[in-house]
């Protein structure tokens, strides 16, 4: 479930980005449109860029704390 969020996110980039390729070919795509789609892939990739390392800190936490009592 955790790597669901990232993967969500990074669709949603992609798909951004097909999305300004496939207007420009068309031709429909306006300046104000292509920015707008951009910066929703970039906030996406970079949502799912925070919670990896979020994730990866937490797992690290917790796994200190693992062998803490563990040993």
């Amino acid at each position: 479930m955790k790597n669901l969020i990232p993967t969500i996110f990074r669709a949603i980039a992609a798909a951004a980005g097909i999305a300004v390729i496939v207007l420009n070919v068309l031709g429909t795509l306006s300046i104000e449109t292509a920015v707008t789609l951009m910066g929703i892939g970039l906030t996406s990739l970079a949502i799912s860029s925070l919670h990896g390392e979020v994730t990866s800190k937490n797992d690290d936490w917790v796994m200190g704390r693992l062998r803490r009592y563990t040993a």
